[in-house]
């Protein structure tokens, strides 16, 4: 981790002071940053259905919230993004059924680009009833600070996993471009969010949206990186 004038949590320091030791060679059982979270496939939907637990529980009915878009909106739309791109990207793994829990999620994306309050509930009960059917178990920590540290933990897997944009699997049209953007969903860029404890990873999230629209893979590394400094500058 790399220290810098914001201020840090407790949970961060010690994150800290662990990474610190671990690079000294001072602690066993150290792993690489990307590690801190389980981005298999597994552990992303375990991700993915403890988080719309979470929306349920935390947040409540979509139709009460009373922002979607912008600053102010309420954080369930960006997690209710992030679920949709998690399992559209299952689906086109075949993690997921793609007829079925793959049509849910791409109906869960439409409903925040079209703020629709009623579908964004209904989508969020049908990736309920499908998680029910995983055997994925619970997932330990999808916080707001947790969600914050998957992003980063997810973009930093998909630069090792899969390396330069114009490498990823079927290109800018594949499951590689869903992860991308769930960690981008989970830094506001999908509705539009800016954070107001990490202006500058939301920044960056809307240029990986922005570069993933236009189909431009030498600007969605740029995106990329850029996320990826942000994360390590936290």
């Amino acid at each position: 981790m790399v220290s810098s004038s914001r201020s840090h949590s407790p949970s961060c320091l010690l994150t800290i002071v662990l990474t610190g030791l671990c690079t000294v060679g001072l602690l066993a059982g150290c792993t690489d940053a990307a590690a801190n979270h389980d981005v298999s496939e597994q552990g992303r939907l375990a991700f993915g259905c403890t988080l719309a637990e979470h929306i349920d529980q935390e947040h409540g009915d979509p139709q009460s919230w009373s922002m979607y878009i912008g600053d102010n909106a309420d954080p369930g739309v960006r997690e209710i993004a992030t679920v949709g791109n998690i399992f559209v990207a299952a689906s086109t793994t075949g993690a997921v059924d793609r007829d079925h829990v793959g049509v849910q999620a791409q109906n869960l994306l439409e409903s925040v680009s079209r703020i629709d309050t009623e579908m964004m509930g209904s989508g969020l009960e049908e990736i309920q009833a499908a998680c029910a059917d995983l055997d994925v178990g619970e997932y330990p920590d999808v916080s707001h600070e947790g969600q914050l540290d998957y992003a980063c933990d997810l973009t930093a897997h998909l630069d090792q996993e899969y390396g330069s944009a114009n490498q990823w699997p079927d290109a800018l049209d594949g499951p590689v471009v869903n992860l991308a953007l769930a960690a981008a969903s989970l830094t506001g860029a999908y509705n539009g969010q800016q954070l107001a404890e990490e202006p500058e990873l939301s920044e960056a999230s809307r240029d990986l949206v922005h570069s993933i629209n236009r189909v431009d893979a030498e600007m969605t590394d740029e995106a990329m990186a850029k996320f990826r400094s942000e994360c390590e500058a936290r």
